[in-house]
């Protein structure tokens, strides 16, 4: 795979300003942070790729087992226009499906779709543990979230040129 160079500055989060710097392969982003390296980026289980929004739909449908679009685009804090990317990214690699029922569009969790929720949680749950025994606060990690939410985008757009 192609590797490419990735700088970011971020401007507004203090603690975070200036400090990712890595090497970026498809899935992979690498942020020095109080001199820990960490990825959190992109998640791999059985061959399939999914994002971190890709995995906050999944979290969702997981608790609601179905939910109609509109409710969905409420719950996520991304454009309609995202989402549905992220549900077309889901649906083709079978982990949720589309129904139409009226004017209604129906969403919900499939089998392999539930797997990859508890699979990629459980990684979450150890990657926490890590940051937590290297002493960042929540604090830290609400805004180390936020910062790789926007880096999401940001190589998002890189990678699909």
């Amino acid at each position: 795979m192609e590797e490419k160079e990735v700088r970011a500055l971020i401007k507004d989060e203090e603690p975070l300003r200036d400090t990712i710097l890595g090497k970026c392969t498809f899935g992979e982003t690498v942020l020095f942070y109080k001199n820990i390296s960490l990825y959190f980026e992109q998640f791999n289980f059985n061959g399939i790729h999914i994002t971190t929004p890709e995995f906050f739909l999944l979290s969702c449908l997981s608790k609601l087992g179905e939910t109609t679009y509109y409710s969905l685009s409420r719950q996520l804090p991304y454009s309609s226009k995202y989402i549905l990317n992220i549900i077309k990214n889901l649906e083709k690699n079978n982990l949720i499906e589309r129904e139409k029922a009226g004017n209604k569009k129906i969403i919900r969790i499939t089998s392999p779709g539930m797997e990859m929720f508890k699979a990629v949680d459980k990684e979450r749950i150890k990657f926490f543990q890590k940051i937590n025994a290297n002493g960042i606060s929540w604090k830290d990690m609400v805004t180390f979230y936020s910062v790789m939410e926007r880096m999401n985008d940001i190589f998002q757009g890189k990678l699909n040129d």
